[in-house]
């Protein structure tokens, strides 16, 4: 998977945070959740450009 400039190094810290106030396969976990949810690009509470801002819930 192609990540943006920076995605990387803001995905480190996540993991890195969350290792720190927790544990290191929590944070194994989150990291691969939210490569996962990436990769498939579903995000059901995100919503659409189509809707605008005044369609979000």
């Amino acid at each position: 998977m192609l990540l943006a400039e920076g995605t990387e190094r803001d995905l480190e810290a996540i993991h890195d945070y969350i290792a720190e106030l927790d544990s290191a396969t929590s944070a194994d976990y989150v990291l691969d959740q939210l490569l996962e949810t990436a990769e498939t690009g579903y995000f059901p509470r995100m919503w659409s450009h189509s809707q605008g801002i005044s369609g979000a819930s």
